[in-house]
């Protein structure tokens, strides 16, 4: 039986011949471009510039990578948009570095490649990080390679240590050949981060959880607040819903349920003082004393104009005129800015 040795792949339909030579279709494409004998580069000097201090929990959950990483193959942060997965695997990359070697970080989009690769060089000062993606692989060398998982064919067994990024993320999600790519460009040490890992990556992986942004919920519960957390799509909502309602007098809604108008009518009567909502309570609903939070909020459907529109709901009333309004998100939009910028304007005036 033929498996392809760039993807594994053993699928009869995916296998062709050339010349009696058998290949595989799933990443024939790759091929061409493939180059497996990168020059090694010694490390500099590690030097980490840090503008701010970890927080508590943060550095918790860094000093157990630290502690973990050398007995555990693959690992898993489980952590929330915003709790700063970055920050995280700083010490733990430093380490890497100072034994001599090589850290891949890889991550499904191009745009979060630029993004993610200027705050890594901003924190490893002394160290070349190079940014590998389509259209851009003329320098495929250096100290720490930030990278999409369609380029990781490209460096066979080459890192010393790998952190996946949003592994619950298109295209990677559920792509065998992207996975085999990975596998193969790892020496063996894994990290994956996700916000909404799926029920195999937990249990295949050494879990450590970061939900320090909830505990903000806690928080205005205590105080006698009601929340409004806003998700991109029905499968965040049912995340979320599932992990809230054990704790939380909870509900989600959305425009397909079964029961809306029932549901509607309970919230209305503020049985509920955590709501999970699609951008479907957008309008149409005012809460005293409410404060909303905007999950994913870096995702295409949240545009300006919905994003100025869900942060109208907070402090619409004259007994509590303020509200808090955030933005959870794994990168910055333009949406984002704009709304924020204009909101701000509105405050002032």
């Amino acid at each position: 039986m033929y498996k392809c040795p760039r993807c594994g792949n053993t699928q009869k339909e995916y296998i062709g011949f050339k010349n009696n030579e058998p290949y595989c279709r799933k990443c024939i494409k790759f091929s061409n471009n493939e180059n497996l004998n990168i020059p090694y580069v010694k490390n500099k000097e590690v030097v980490i510039n840090m503008k701010y201090d970890l927080t508590i929990s943060q550095n918790q959950i860094s000093n157990e990578l630290l502690n973990n990483i050398e007995k555990e193959n693959n690992i898993l942060v489980y952590a929330v948009c915003g709790a700063g997965k970055t920050e995280i695997i700083v010490k733990v990359i430093e380490r890497t570095l100072k034994k001599g070697g090589k850290v891949g970080i890889i991550i499904p989009r191009r745009d979060l490649v630029v993004e993610l690769g200027k705050r890594i060089q901003d924190i490893f000062i002394n160290n070349k990080v190079t940014l590998v993606y389509g259209g851009h692989h003329d320098d495929l060398t250096g100290d720490i390679i930030v990278l999409t998982s369609h380029q990781a064919f490209r460096y066979n067994k080459y890192f010393d240590l790998v952190i996946l990024d949003e592994i619950d993320a298109f295209p990677y999600v559920n792509n065998d050949v992207l996975k085999s790519f990975v596998l193969n460009s790892s020496k063996g040490k894994i990290i994956s981060l996700s916000a909404t890992p799926s029920e195999l990556d937990l249990k295949n992986n050494k879990v450590f959880t970061l939900f320090k942004r909830y505990h903000k919920v806690r928080d205005y519960l205590k105080d006698n607040k009601y929340v409004f957390i806003f998700v991109p799509s029905i499968k965040e909502g049912e995340k979320l819903f599932k992990k809230f309602q054990k704790k939380f007098r909870c509900i989600f809604v959305f425009s397909s349920m079964q029961n809306k108008e029932a549901v509607m009518k309970e919230v209305r009567a503020k049985k509920y003082n955590v709501i999970i909502t699609t951008t479907i309570l957008e309008r149409g609903v005012t809460y005293k004393n409410l404060q909303v939070l905007v999950y994913k909020a870096n995702e295409f459907i949240f545009n300006k104009e919905t994003l100025i529109q869900i942060a109208g709901r907070a402090g619409r009333t004259v007994d509590y005129p303020d509200g808090d309004v955030y933005f959870l998100a794994t990168s910055i939009t333009k949406d984002m800015k704009e709304a924020i910028k204009e909101i701000k304007k509105y405050n002032d005036m």
